[in-house]
């Protein structure tokens, strides 16, 4: 493995972290607000998504999508939208480590997926990474004698649909590079975050349509906001193009478990120094499972 692969796997393990915080501080800025969530995604999907059609369209001379492209960016723009707004839900009502952890629970979906819509074969040890990864749910929902839980049922439900969003996303991916041959491209990705803005519109369009009359949205500071669309934008664009390269020259199988073990390592490391939070020993056991779990998944 070159020096240049290793460098683009950190930038994307480092990408997704500041992506976690950013969600974190933006929940810690608007709390529980439906109008703020919606808007936060829309701005800077809807940014992202002109610029890189921009620039697919500079550098290839053209701008051309197939009828299974287009279908799976509409797809993965719902799924996007879904995801990345509850995931700031959830944020604001759990600690950081649990949350990600939550979030990374959706790798086993892609493959159920592939087996169901994309004609692919599931081996044993496949199998057993599915179990393993869905045994993680029991873990978390085991009371300890003193009756902790690492969270509420308002929380368990929103990450629940969280995850589902979150792998609604990742086989949308891997439905266009199933159909591109390997190859996920900037049109897609360009598409696919112009759905994401759309959606999270329509979001906040039904938000305020079923909203509770006494449910006060606090305003939320316009500089803070900027900030951090303007951080999200760079951090989701760079994350994703340095991970489209790589996935050019290392397997699905060496970087699937690579990327969630070492994510879970950061994800814990940045809760236990940045936010104070305290691992216990289901934690650490939800941890390894996963790990175990993804490295399953990928053989």
């Amino acid at each position: 493995m070159s020096i240049t692969i290793i460098l683009m796997f950190i930038g994307v393990l480092l990408a997704i972290q500041v992506i976690g915080i950013i969600y974190k501080s933006f929940s810690t800025l608007s709390g529980n607000n439906t109008n703020a969530l919606p808007v936060f995604m829309a701005i800077w999907a809807g940014g992202l998504g002109v610029v890189l059609t921009i620039a697919s369209i500079i550098l290839n001379r053209t701008f051309e999508i197939s009828a299974v492209t287009f279908v799976a960016a509409i797809f993965g723009g719902l799924s996007f939208a879904v995801g990345g707004i509850l995931y700031i839900r959830v944020l604001s009502l759990g600690s950081f480590i649990w949350s990600t952890l939550m979030m990374n629970l959706s790798n086993f979906l892609p493959v159920v997926f592939a087996l169901a819509f994309l004609g692919e074969t599931i081996s044993i040890r496949q199998i057993v990474g599915v179990f393993v990864i869905l045994s993680i749910l029991f873990v978390m929902s085991v009371k300890t004698k003193t009756g902790d839980r690492p969270f509420t049922a308002k929380w368990m439900i929103l990450a629940l649909v969280m995850m589902l969003g979150n792998g609604g996303l990742i086989s949308a991916q891997k439905t266009q590079t199933h159909y591109m041959e390997g190859t996920q491209t900037v049109e897609f990705l360009a598409l696919m975050f112009v759905f994401t803005s759309v959606f999270s519109l329509l979001w906040l369009l039904c938000a305020k349509l079923f909203a509770k009359q006494n449910i006060q949205n606090k305003p939320v500071p316009i500089g803070p906001l900027m900030r951090l669309t303007a951080a999200m934008a760079v951090c989701i664009g760079t994350g994703n193009i340095l991970n489209m390269i790589l996935m050019r020259h290392i397997t699905a199988a060496v970087q699937f478990p690579l990327s969630v073990g070492a994510g879970i390592v950061l994800s814990a490391i940045v809760g236990v120094k940045l936010y104070r939070e305290k691992p216990t020993w289901r934690l650490y056991l939800s941890a390894a499972m996963l790990i175990v779990g993804v490295v399953l998944l990928g053989a």
